[in-house]
């Protein structure tokens, strides 16, 4: 069984590996099987992965939609962490977007409601954060969350965010290849007791081992857009793979197994997130907890991280293919 760990000062319990749920919405990723997915909750519970994670944007709330179906009778075992889009900041909007959130979800409170994008940053409605933040205090004192916490945000709005309420829990992507916020959100988050739960660990599939130079996706997949799988970046990325592969092979350990105790035992990161379409990858996502890299080994897959970040182009976002200055 997976054990637990707290989220920063908000009193709640997670699990050592979160289950990301954003591909059983059926979009982006090639679409999903209902029932696969409602199995694989129900794999990820039993195993001790009780910390489901998901976002109103996935699909339009579908990945909520399949969560509630799936915790139906079991929703006192689970962890449930939500975001709200970057079009729903301000006050009127983001209340009613929990409220919708919560009717998918089949609960009367969401353990944690996190900001998934600063407000605009897509083109949707404005809003200032003092606003933003004084309407998710609003809902933690109405005991509609418990826990507040921001995505994709700069050190500056978690400063700017600070002023008007505590925020418990901070998810950036992060991982071996992708280490964007770690200079400088990383320590603030160690200095205040915020939670760092980093989405994508293994790369959007890039560091499982199983991709080849030139992969077609499927349709409806469109991973194929987005910053780590085009030319350059992702040649490299498959190389530095052949590099981790002996180390995985030294623990009896997949590569998602390997690259998921790596984000784990990174200095600072509370649990990271794991995506999961079936049991069988829930499974194998769970054999990243219960063993320890040794420094020697977390010291390597540093170094080679380290040396991959630096030729990295400076994208927009972990999504977005347009480098900016």
């Amino acid at each position: 069984m997976l054990s637990r760990k707290k989220a920063g000062e908000s009193g709640i319990e997670i699990s050592e590996i979160i289950l990301g749920c954003w591909v059983m919405g059926g979009e982006r990723w090639g679409g999903a099987d209902d029932n696969e997915s409602i199995r694989a909750i129900h794999r990820a519970i039993d195993l001790g992965m009780n910390t489901l994670d998901t976002a109103e944007a996935y699909n339009n709330g579908y990945s909520e939609d399949i969560i509630g179906r799936a915790v139906r009778g079991r929703s006192h075992e689970v962890v449930i962490s939500s975001k709200v889009q970057e079009s729903h900041m301000r006050r009127g909007d983001l209340v009613a977007a929990c409220e919708r959130s919560l009717k998918r979800l089949g609960r009367d409170c969401i353990d944690i409601y996190f900001l998934h994008w600063p407000a605009g940053y897509f083109g949707g409605p404005r809003a200032s954060l003092a606003e933003t933040m004084e309407a998710m205090a609003g809902l933690r004192e109405a005991g509609k969350i418990r826990a507040i916490g921001m995505s994709n945000f700069t050190k500056e709005q978690f400063e700017e965010a600070g002023k008007t309420v505590k925020v418990d829990i901070y998810q950036p992507p992060f991982n071996i290849l992708w280490r964007g916020s770690e200079a400088e959100l990383f320590p603030y988050c160690v200095q205040h007791n915020i939670a760092i739960v980093p989405y994508s660990p293994i790369a959007q599939g890039l560091l499982s081992g199983k991709f080849r130079p030139g992969h077609v996706f499927r349709e409806g997949d469109s991973r194929g857009t987005t910053p780590l799988f085009q030319s350059g970046p992702m040649e490299r990325a498959l190389a530095l793979t052949e590099k981790l592969k002996p180390i995985a092979d030294k623990y009896g350990k997949t590569m998602a197994q390997l690259v998921i105790r790596w984000t784990s035992q990174f200095p600072g990161v509370t649990s990271p997130i794991a995506g999961g379409r079936n049991p069988a990858q829930v499974e194998e996502n769970s054999g990243g907890a219960g063993w320890v890299l040794s420094g020697e080994d977390f010291d390597f897959i540093e170094n080679l991280s380290k040396e991959y970040h630096a030729a990295l182009p400076k994208f927009k976002n972990y999504f977005d293919t347009e480098i900016v200055k």
